[in-house]
């Protein structure tokens, strides 16, 4: 009886699996939880983004510029899913810091769909990318609600297919500025503590 590697050998078809002929990714590269408090969302005018700058292979990329989904966060609770596909992902973000959402999240999780082009640093055409096969479609909506629900039934965690975890690089700027402040905010409630115990009657 000839084995299945034989008749390949042969001149045989063999029926290939579903992941050995890969098509476009929906899904090119994501970051999970990054911190609302780490990014660079200064600009100037209505049209200025945010700078989210992730470690893309052992590079600092910034995904500002990028399109797809996210999802808002409050303490790691689910609060928020939206798309940012006719504005870039950094200008949707920023927009959110000032909207009715304002201060009701400190994290966020995000999905781009176009792929960064590492030579002229920029984000593909998303309109220029072949068709994914069904199978790819579902283990990726499979994986997006896995990873942004996170439901409690669901042990295994699920990963993109092709796609590669970007995670965040925190501004340095930013980082200082939030230790300087807590450093503060510490001095101050010592010296309110140790004036309380110097006068305790006093208001």
């Amino acid at each position: 009886m000839q084995t299945r590697t034989a008749k390949a050998q042969k001149g045989g078809s063999l029926k290939k699996t579903r992941h050995e002929t890969p098509s476009t990714p929906l899904v090119w590269n994501y970051g999970l939880f990054w911190d609302e408090s780490a990014v660079r969302w200064h600009g100037k005018g209505a049209g200025a983004r945010a700078v989210l700058l992730g470690n893309l292979e052992g590079k600092p990329v910034d995904f500002g510029e990028a399109k797809g989904v996210y999802a808002l966060y409050k303490d790691y609770t689910l609060v928020y899913v939206g798309q940012a596909f006719s504005r870039p992902l950094g200008l949707r973000l920023r927009e959110h810091r000032k909207d009715h959402k304002a201060g009701r999240w400190d994290r966020f999780s995000w999905f781009s769909l176009v792929k960064f082009n590492v030579t002229n640093k920029t984000f593909k055409n998303p309109a220029k990318t072949k068709n994914a096969k069904g199978f790819e479609v579902a283990d990726t909506l499979e994986a997006f609600g896995i990873i942004v629900a996170d439901p409690i039934f669901n042990r295994q965690r699920k990963h993109f297919p092709h796609a590669k975890e970007v995670l965040q690089i925190p501004d340095v700027e930013k980082t200082s500025l939030h230790k300087d402040i807590d450093e503060i905010k510490k001095t101050l409630a010592n010296l309110t503590s140790s004036l309380k115990r110097r006068h305790p009657n006093s208001g």
